[in-house]
This record gives C-alpha cells, sequence and structure tokens, in this order.
C-alpha cells in the first residue's frame, strides 16, 4: 500500500466517494502537493494491476516531466507490493509513457507516420527558419519590392518590426481579416492584410519543400488526426491508453484539450471505461504571451462538472509553508483577483509545527514584510531590499521543521524579479556587498555543464578516438590540464586516464551499465576533488543525469544512451523558459537565487525578495488583441493618430479597445502577483510604493500594490508595514534600471572557455587612454594631439560621459520632445544627484555631459543603405566583457608587460543589432581639432589599431555562439563634434 496517500487520493479510489467518476478536474493551489498527489495516482492504479504502458502522463516542461518520472519510480520501490504487481512496474518502467506535449506528439509521429497522415522522411526544425525565409523571400519579390505601400510602410516602422508582426500573428493563432480588424485602412494593417497570406503559403511551401517538420506541426497535425472518430489513429491510441494525467491543465491551448478529450472522452456524451484526470490551477496561469488559452480550461472544467461522470477536487492543504505565511496569503488574496479569477477557499496549513523562528537578532521579522516608499525610485526599493538581506543573513534566523532547526543562509533566498536586465543589476549590487549570488539560467539540468561534461565522457568511451579523449579527459570527471591534453607527448596522466576510458568501454560493449555508471560518478579522484572544492551541489548534479539515463534505458546500448542525452542537450526543443531547474532541492548551492517571475513558477524558498514591477509596464509592440468574449477577437495596429483630437469618433473606439486589453492582461498580472507571492514559504519582502501625496503608485503589478495599500491602512496580523527614509548619500552607488525601456537586451554566450584565464588576466581595456599605455613609445607628433585638459576633458570626465551612456533610460531619451525636456526627467535629476557625489561638477559641467548623451542616442548615423539613431535600435546592449587571448598574430605596435598567452579584458560600450546584423559602438570623448571624417580616419588608423582588433575577435567569437546574426561592424561615435551631417562619425562595416 502507499506509505503517504493524500485525502484526494483516498477519495479518487473510493467507491462510495467517486462511484462511476471517470473525469476528474483535481485543482491545486500553490505548495498543495500537487506532484505528490498525481504520482500516488500513477501508483495507486499500478496496485490495481494496470499496466504501467497504458497510463499516459502529460506535463509542461522536460523538467516536470523528469522529475515526475523519479518520484513515481522512487514511489513504486518504497510501496509495498502484495500482489507483485508493483515488481512487473519496475522492470518495464522504461516503457513509461510521461512525456511533455511535445514529446508525446513526436513519439505518435514517429510511431504511427502513416495513420498521422505523414509520408516520407521528414526533418524536425524551429519554426523561426520558415518565417525567416518566407518573410525575406516575400519582401525580396519583385511584386512585393516595387509596391508602393511598403514604402509607405517602411516610412512609419522598421523592417524587423513589420517581419515581427507577421511573425506574431500567425503565432497567436489570429484569423486576420478586414472583419475583425479595427483600422483595416492603416497603412500597416492594409499591407498585412494583402500579404498575409503569401506569407503563410511562403512558410508552408518551405516547410513542404524541405520535408521540414515543425514542433507546433505535431501537436495540429495529430489533434487533426484525432478529431475523426473513425480515425484509426484514434482506434490505435484509445487501445493503447486507459488513464490520462494531465499536469499544468491551466497552461494549455484548444489543440491539446482537443487531444485529451478525444483519446479519453470519446464520443460527445464521454462514455466509457477510461479516466482522465486534469491538474492545474487556473490562478497560476501565466503564460497567456506563450499561446496558453484559460478560456480552454473553463471550458474543460465546465464541461466535466456538468457530467454525471465527472467529479471536481480540490487540493487545498499548504504543506510547504508555515501558519503564518498560510494565513497571510489568505487574508491578502481573500477579494483580491477580479472573475474570472478567483480566490475560492482558503487554503489549510498542513504543517502547523514548521515555524520561522528569530533568535538575537535586531531585525523583527513576520511572514510578510512590506517596507513601504514614498516617492522613491527603483533603485531605493532595491537599495533597501539588498541592506535587509544582508541584516538577515547576519542575524541568526531559523527554519523549524519536524522539530529540525536550520538556519537561514543565502541558498535559502530567492530574489525574483520582472526582466533579465533587472536581473543582472540585482546580481552587480549583490556582488558588491559580498553576497553570494547568482542568476538563474534558461537552463535545465540537462543543457548545463554537468550534461556536457557526461556527454563527453560517454562519447569518448564510445569512441575512444584522440578527438574524443580530449574533451573527455578536460572534463570535471577527469580534470587534466589543457595544456597535458593537447601536447605531443601527453604523459603517463594522459596513458592512465586513456586505460580507464578503454575499460569503460568494454564494460559498455557488455552492457553493463550500472557498473560503469557508478564507475563514472565515484571516481575517487573526481569525488574528492569536487567536495574539496566545495562542489557537491554540482556533484549532485552528475548524480542526477546518471541515475535519469539508466531510468530511461536501463539496459540498451550505450548509442541508446547517448542518443538520449544529445536529445535533452543538443536537440531540445522546448522554450528556453520553460526549465530553470537545476536540481530537486533549490538550496543546495548556498547562493541568492536570482530569477524572473515567470520562472519561479514552480519553486519555492524559505525567504522571498519580490523586486520588479514598479514602472507601468506598457506594451510598445505594434500588434494589439484581446478577447471580449472566447469566441469573439479583435486586432488593429498602434498608429500615431489615435492619439489626436481630429478624429474623435476613432479615438473613442480606441480608448474602448485599449481598456479592454488592458483589462485582459490585468488578469494575468492578478495571476501572476498570486505566482510571486506563493513562492516563499517563510518569509515575504514585498514593497508598497506610494506616491509623495501617499497615494499607491500605478505600477506593473498594480492590484498587488493596491491590495498592500489597503491592508497598510488597516493593519492585519502576519504583515509588518514599515516606512523606508533614506538620505539619498547614504545610498549605494546601483545602476538605474530601465524596466520601460523598449529595447531588450541581448544575451551573448559566455567568449572564453580556457579554465585558467583568471590566473592570467592582463589589463582592462576600455578607453583610448588605457590602451595607450599598453602601446610601447611610438610617434605621435602626426596623430593631432589631445588639447589642455581642463574640466571637461580629463579621464575622470570621459567617465562621467560613458557613466550617462550607460546608465540613462533610452527610452525616456528617445520619447523627449527635446533635450531641454529630457534633462528635466525626475530619473536624470537623481542619476545627476548620484554621480555628482563621487566629483563635483558644475552645472554647465553637467549640462554638457547630458547633451553628449542626448546627441550621442538621438542623432542620426549613416549606415549605407539607411540612417539610424542608435537609441532606437534593436536589442540594445549595453557594457559587455569579453576576454581576449594576446597571441603573436597582433599586428603593428607590440604591447609591453603583456606576453603572449596573457589575457586582456574589454568592455564594449554598446551593441546592437540593425538589419539583421551586429554593431559594436564605442563612445569616445576625445577633445580633437577636428572631427571632419579624413580627420578622424586619420586619428582611428594611427591611434585605435589594437583596439578594433580587439573589439573584431570579440564579436566574431560571440557570433560564433549566438549564430543569430552577422557581423555588421564598429563605429567610433566621436560625442564632442557629433552633428547631422556625418562628423564626429567613423565606421568599419
Amino acid at each position: 500500500m502507499i506509505q503517504s496517500k493524500n485525502k484526494i487520493v483516498e477519495q479518487i479510489f473510493n467507491n462510495q466517494t467517486c462511484t462511476n467518476a471517470n473525469f476528474f478536474l483535481i485543482e491545486a493551489s500553490a505548495g498543495t502537493g500537487k506532484t505528490h498527489t498525481m504520482e500516488n495516482i500513477f501508483t495507486e492504479f499500478i496496485l490495481q494491476g494496470v499496466n504501467i504502458q497504458s497510463i499516459l502522463a502529460v506535463t509542461f516542461t522536460e523538467k516536470a516531466a523528469s522529475e515526475l518520472s523519479l518520484r513515481i519510480y522512487e514511489n513504486l520501490k518504497k510501496t509495498s507490493d502484495p500482489n507483485g504487481y508493483l515488481e512487473k512496474a519496475l522492470r518495464e518502467f522504461q516503457f513509461n509513457s510521461i512525456f511533455t506535449i511535445h514529446g508525446f506528439a513526436n513519439k505518435i509521429i514517429n510511431e504511427f507516420r502513416v495513420l498521422a497522415g505523414i509520408g516520407g522522411n521528414t526533418t524536425l526544425i524551429e519554426r523561426k527558419k520558415a518565417y525567416n525565409y518566407a518573410f525575406n523571400s516575400m519582401i525580396r519579390s519583385e511584386s512585393t519590392a516595387t509596391d508602393p505601400l511598403l514604402e509607405s510602410v517602411l516610412e512609419v516602422i522598421s523592417i524587423n518590426d513589420l517581419e515581427n508582426i507577421f511573425i506574431r500573428m500567425i503565432e497567436t493563432n489570429n484569423q486576420l481579416t478586414r472583419n475583425n480588424c479595427i483600422n483595416p485602412d492603416y497603412i500597416i494593417s492594409a499591407f498585412l492584410l494583402k500579404y498575409i497570406d503569401d506569407f503563410e503559403s511562403r512558410v508552408s511551401q518551405y516547410i513542404k519543400d524541405g520535408s521540414f517538420f515543425t514542433y507546433d506541426d505535431m501537436i495540429s497535425v495529430v489533434a487533426l488526426a484525432l478529431n475523426d472518430s473513425s480515425s484509426p489513429l484514434l482506434r490505435a491510441l484509445r487501445g493503447r491508453y486507459n488513464i490520462g494525467i494531465i499536469d499544468e491543465f491551466q497552461d494549455t491551448d484548444s489543440k491539446q484539450w482537443d487531444i485529451f478529450r478525444n483519446l479519453f472522452c470519446g464520443s460527445e456524451n464521454m462514455a466509457g471505461d477510461k479516466k482522465l484526470f486534469l491538474v492545474g490551477d487556473p490562478k497560476q496561469s501565466i503564460y497567456g504571451w506563450r499561446g496558453a488559452d484559460l478560456d480552454t480550461y473553463f471550458e474543460a472544467k465546465k464541461l466535466i462538472s456538468n457530467h454525471k461522470n465527472g467529479k471536481i477536487l480540490s487540493l487545498d492543504t499548504s504543506y510547504r509553508s508555515t501558519k503564518s505565511m498560510v494565513q497571510a496569503t489568505n487574508k491578502f488574496f481573500n477579494n483580491f483577483f477580479t472573475l474570472p479569477n478567483e480566490y475560492p477557499e482558503n487554503i489549510q496549513c498542513g504543517n502547523p509545527e514548521m515555524k520561522f523562528e528569530t533568535s538575537n537578532s535586531t531585525m523583527e521579522l513576520k511572514s510578510v514584510n512590506v517596507p513601504v516608499f514614498i516617492g522613491s525610485t527603483k533603485n531605493k526599493v532595491l537599495d533597501s531590499f539588498t541592506d535587509e538581506l544582508s541584516e538577515l543573513l547576519k542575524g541568526e534566523y531559523y527554519f523549524k521543521k519536524n522539530s529540525v532547526k536550520k538556519r537561514i543562509t543565502a541558498g535559502d533566498i530567492f530574489f525574483l524579479v520582472r526582466s533579465a536586465m533587472d536581473a543582472n543589476v540585482v546580481e552587480k549590487l549583490l556582488r558588491e556587498k559580498n553576497i553570494p549570488c547568482f542568476i538563474y539560467k534558461n537552463k535545465g539540468l540537462f543543457q548545463s555543464h554537468e550534461a556536457l561534461g557526461v556527454l563527453d565522457v560517454l562519447n569518448a568511451v564510445s569512441n575512444p578516438e584522440p578527438q574524443f579523449l580530449r574533451k573527455a579527459f578536460i572534463s570535471d570527471i577527469f580534470n587534466m590540464p589543457l595544456s597535458a591534453v593537447m601536447a605531443d607527448n601527453p604523459g603517463v596522466l594522459y596513458e592512465n586516464n586513456s586505460e580507464t576510458i578503454r575499460r569503460w568501454s568494454l564494460l559498455s560493449k557488455e552492457r553493463r551499465f550500472s557498473v560503469l555508471f557508478h564507475e563514472i560518478i565515484e571516481k575517487p579522484d573526481f569525488v574528492d576533488r569536487m567536495i574539496k572544492n566545495n562542489k557537491k551541489h554540482l556533484l549532485d548534479n552528475y548524480h542526477t543525469i546518471i541515475e535519469t539515463l539508466l531510468i530511461q534505458n536501463p539496459t540498451s546500448s550505450l548509442d541508446s544512451h547517448l542518443k538520449t542525452l544529445k536529445k535533452f542537450y543538443v536537440e531540445d526543443y522546448r522554450s528556453s523558459d520553460e526549465d530553470v531547474n537545476l536540481t530537486e532541492n533549490m538550496g543546495v548551492s548556498d547562493s541568492v537565487q536570482i530569477l524572473t517571475i515567470h520562472k519561479s513558477k514552480g519553486l519555492e524558498n524559505k525567504v522571498v525578495f519580490l523586486f520588479g514591477g514598479y514602472s507601468s509596464g506598457k506594451d510598445d509592440s505594434y500588434l494589439r488583441y484581446f478577447k471580449k468574449k472566447p469566441d469573439e477577437q479583435k486586432w488593429w495596429i498602434t498608429e500615431n493618430s489615435t492619439n489626436s483630437d481630429e478624429n474623435p469618433e476613432k479615438k473613442a473606439l480606441f480608448n474602448d479597445l485599449e481598456s479592454g486589453e488592458n483589462e485582459y492582461l490585468r488578469l494575468e498580472k492578478q495571476r501572476l502577483s498570486y505566482v510571486a507571492f506563493t513562492r516563499s514559504s517563510a518569509a515575504l519582502f514585498v514593497p508598497l510604493i506610494l506616491n509623495k501625496d501617499k497615494s499607491p503608485r500605478k505600477i506593473f503589478l498594480n492590484d498587488l500594490n493596491e491590495k498592500l495599500f489597503s491592508l497598510y491602512r488597516n493593519p492585519t496580523e502576519d504583515f509588518r508595514f514599515y516606512e523606508i527614509k533614506q538620505n539619498f548619500k547614504e545610498r549605494h552607488e546601483i545602476k538605474e534600471i530601465k524596466e520601460s525601456e523598449e529595447q531588450t537586451e541581448m544575451k551573448f554566450p559566455q567568449i572564453m572557455e580556457v579554465p585558467d584565464f583568471k590566473n592570467r588576466l592582463g589589463e582592462t581595456v576600455n578607453s583610448y587612454s588605457s590602451l595607450k599605455k599598453l602601446l610601447k613609445p611610438y610617434d605621435l607628433t602626426e596623430t593631432h594631439s589631445l588639447q589642455r585638459v581642463d574640466e571637461d576633458r580629463g579621464s575622470a570626465y570621459g567617465t562621467l560621459v560613458h557613466e550617462f551612456m550607460e546608465r540613462v533610460d533610452i527610452s525616456e531619451i528617445m520619447k523627449a520632445e527635446s533635450f531641454e525636456n529630457w534633462a528635466e526627467k525626475e530619473s536624470v535629476k537623481n542619476l545627476i544627484l548620484e554621480l555628482n557625489f563621487k566629483e563635483t561638477w558644475s552645472g554647465d559641467t553637467i549640462n554638457k555631459a547630458l547633451l553628449m548623451c542626448y546627441s550621442g542616442y538621438t542623432t542620426l548615423i549613416n549606415m549605407g543603405n539607411s540612417s539610424i539613431a542608435l537609441g532606437n535600435a534593436e536589442q540594445i546592449s549595453r557594457e559587455m566583457e569579453f576576454l581576449e587571448l594576446i597571441s603573436d598574430e597582433f599586428p603593428g605596435k607590440s604591447l609591453q608587460n603583456v606576453k603572449t598567452g596573457d589575457w586582456i579584458k574589454g568592455i564594449i560600450d554598446l551593441a546592437f543589432l540593425h538589419e539583421g546584423k551586429l554593431w559594436i559602438a564605442d563612445w569616445k570623448t576625445d577633445f580633437l581639432e577636428d572631427y571632419s571624417q579624413p580627420f578622424i580616419e586619420d586619428i582611428v588608423s594611427k591611434q585605435y589599431e589594437i583596439q578594433l582588433l580587439l573589439y573584431k575577435n570579440a564579436a566574431i567569437r560571440m557570433l560564433s555562439r549566438f549564430r543569430k546574426a552577422d557581423f555588421g561592424g564598429i563605429i567610433y561615435i566621436f560625442l564632442r563634434g557629433l552633428d547631422n551631417t556625418g562628423n564626429g562619425v567613423w565606421i568599419d562595416g
């Protein structure tokens, strides 16, 4: 029998309470044991003699599927087995049917290709490849390229924005017709209506001609094939699967629901003996932007609720949070949601002995701690949070569970942010305060460094050739120095390790995988080294990877293990937002974990700081749409004229549409607030943001702020409110956060791979002055030497200008009517105050620096075929660090005090995309006699040769990994001489 069966599972399998029930919707609030319930349902069916291969379990991500598989396996092992069913299930566990939705669809297509209506050999690709090809071929076709409408469109938006509109329209499954378009005569709308059919047909033709198949196609094909009640595929699958368990059902869509409804419910009257369990929580549906359709959830709920064989159940007991936190959550979300969102019933605490305790500490904490900020900036919120986090780690705070008290450490803390940009700023400030932290990457366990290490070793075991052995030997498992691996005469260590690989290869040929994997993971020097270097958490990752491989394919060939690992690592078809968890125990790494609210879904920790969502969060995309009803969807393209008073009827119409769309977004933001609020099991820090008149400020998570304000006026137990009053000079210097910024930050992979570069780091090269120190003396008499340095001509002033360029809100500059209008912004004044504490600058000097900054982003730069203001560029990233290995190949001037094999660290001021290419821009504050093109050409050729080479090498290395753009070139912007005639600009492209 199952050792820890919850009351819902007992109810499901109780013939008296669930007589004849076949279809279940289980609503599981955060922390109420959803996965525990699913694993017990699965195990109970096995105990009743159900074949493991006839139970289909589908969840949202590969990581969740792997976790569910492992937990079911462990549950089967520890459950008593009077009839011998579990022993059989464990033997056959490798044949289980636990998938993601894409994995399930892929299995059906591969196994039933003909029945699914797919012929011949097909290649699985990302749909974006088809989109890019279709758009480029359409735009370059003679009929489109010569269409005056295209020219008019490109005067309004960029070619990349136009492509994104086409792609977004298809990906959101909108029906693009005049009937549901609000402004069909607007030029962009007219262009879409004219060419969308051509675009879609080119996408389809590209896929057909190349025998390609996309991941979305898989679901569409399976859904279409199963919609026919006489379909041979439907009969085949209904003959195989008797029980379905569908996790995260609130994140599904209508096509996925069609698949499961037809498979398990059969005809419209849902007759038959099959059982279907839909498990989800509508309060946690936060992926509407990725296609999740909450209307589908409510449609299924209504269908099951009204059916005689249907049953709606709720998990209402939290086992992960303290009683105080559960009470605070109930208090906060009662009367919080707007229908159809709802908080139907209070959650109970399943472990009232669990407590968050304080001893000998100066800061008294409650479950929900709310610092109140009056007229403050986001910087003040962040600074206050990091100070409190420091105090938390210095004090003595404990989490008590099952009579065991554990002190709160950095690994017990989440720092939730809204965007990747916020995450970078938080990480920087925490590191400045010596708080261990890391940003949770868009990776799962099988996209980690550890997975790559296992892959390299297994490749060498399978093919013990030199090229494979070298990769294996520099992995953590062998940890050989790179110099020893690449030496002409490798030596004894290389030969000994080669012998180990040969022995492992023999074990793999004998299919003794348990012995092989045990030897790999328990290799004595590997284990000792990892523990000695405080990498026990990484060792746990290796164990989990090996254990998963054994469970997936316990007796298959090494090629099968490699195929599984490569599928996870190389051919990963999931969205990068889906998998964020590297280990089951989130507290393994003793560092504060910084992650976005979306990525935190499904995760938990003892203490959570909720930071982010304090701007208005406007959607600046051109394509807008919303649903007033499930079957009534409207779309339109935003246009500047909608804000004009010339057409009051049109303005009223668009205001109505905006309010409808805003209500749609508001509901999702309420659910996002719930997800953020419920990540903590012990203590939550969440700010209340007020205007100077102490009214609640309008922010992104506005309903959350409003509810905090109502509790602030009527204090209640479990909430602690306290006002933050800070002197500006007492604040730490931190980078301004630009949450409303239109540009998205580019994320490039780490450039360098050599493990010991930190020990050989040379000088930092990020400006002319620092670079000049590395050059051997040479004649500068012909280089038009810099003039005498006054207040606005020294290196400190250059640093000031660079700080403005790095930290200003670019979107505010581009939206400002003039320089004077921008310079009066509150954010600019705050930045001036902050920077002026380091140096005392005159007002005139500050004004000159601001004007340079404004001009740098707003002046049109001639890029050859087009002109662009850098502030309007795509995917801007500022202050990107890179490392360059010095070789003998550097041309021209040699470097002093830097030898071959050393590293130079550089900083790229600005990187951006323009017309599909990556460009690098460098701000120059040199005071020159002349800023004309010939003069600057001469300056660059004589003084910036090595810097140009470093930048080019860095860009090439980035793009070799990034694989999403070609290199455009390098732009030097001499800010003192920049104007609209081309002066002050040098381009190498």
